[in-house]
């Protein structure tokens, strides 16, 4: 999983402050949400807070469904003494955390269930997926998975609110509120998603979930890139390549 303070790029989740999350499935399949805190500028966010909607007996049927791993808690204290420093950088096992050209880290393994993973990857190959495609992008999209009535996609939506939002805070020290918007961008061969930075109002964190086979490379693409900005502040170069 990747998550940065500004974000970038065949399944995938995206959102500013980024954090990236790697998971080894069957096919690149990432997530794209917000974590919203109510406060910033850009274009406004249509996310919503993602409980709504779900009962008490369904909650309770997917409780532990995800978890997040226990390396990835290890990691936790390393991770909020690097984020958000001019001096300090981590690139260490699984985990890498940059602060230039913005802060971003990823943490590979970052789900401990592959099972849970799996059947999330059947109820993503059975939604509709609209193409998209323009100057900037080409890809397929799937409609807002908030409030998805799939029983693998609902308990992730809550896993996202309910564990994951709480443990980013923690570790950012950025306060963020229970909206988080959820949808499914597929990209296969020669789709892409070009340079941008990924600002909407109320937007704080965003992450990105590859749903990967573990055999897959740099070589295979789908790669985050960072790019330094100019004097003008204009892309400039790829700093970082995640």
């Amino acid at each position: 999983m990747k998550f940065q303070k500004k974000l970038n790029k065949k399944y995938m989740f995206d959102t500013i402050g980024s954090f990236v999350i790697e998971t080894r499935f069957t096919f690149l399949c990432s997530l794209i949400a917000e974590m919203s805190s109510g406060k910033g500028k850009g274009k406004k966010s249509k996310g919503r807070p993602l409980e709504n909607g779900h009962s008490k007996k369904s909650k309770l049927c997917d409780e532990g469904l995800f978890r997040i791993s226990d390396e990835a808690n290890e990691q936790k204290e390393a991770l909020k003494s690097a984020w958000g420093s001019e001096e300090k950088s981590l690139d260490k096992d699984d985990v890498l955390l940059v602060n230039e050209p913005f802060t971003c880290c990823s943490v590979k393994g970052f789900l401990s269930s592959s099972d849970a993973v799996e059947s999330l990857i059947t109820e993503l190959e059975d939604v509709d997926f609209l193409q998209k495609d323009n100057d900037l992008y080409k890809f397929r999209q799937s409609p807002d998975l908030a409030g998805s009535s799939s029983p693998t996609l609902a308990a992730l939506q809550r896993f996202m609110c309910e564990d994951v939002r709480p443990w980013l805070s923690d570790l950012t020290g950025i306060e963020l509120d229970k909206t988080v918007d959820m949808f499914c961008a597929r990209y296969d061969y020669t789709d892409y998603l070009l340079c941008h930075d990924d600002r909407l109002e109320g937007r704080r964190i965003a992450y990105i979930l590859y749903l990967v086979p573990e055999s897959w490379n740099a070589e295979d693409g789908g790669a985050l890139d960072l790019f330094s900005s100019d004097e003008d502040g204009q892309p400039d170069e790829v700093s970082v390549k995640m």
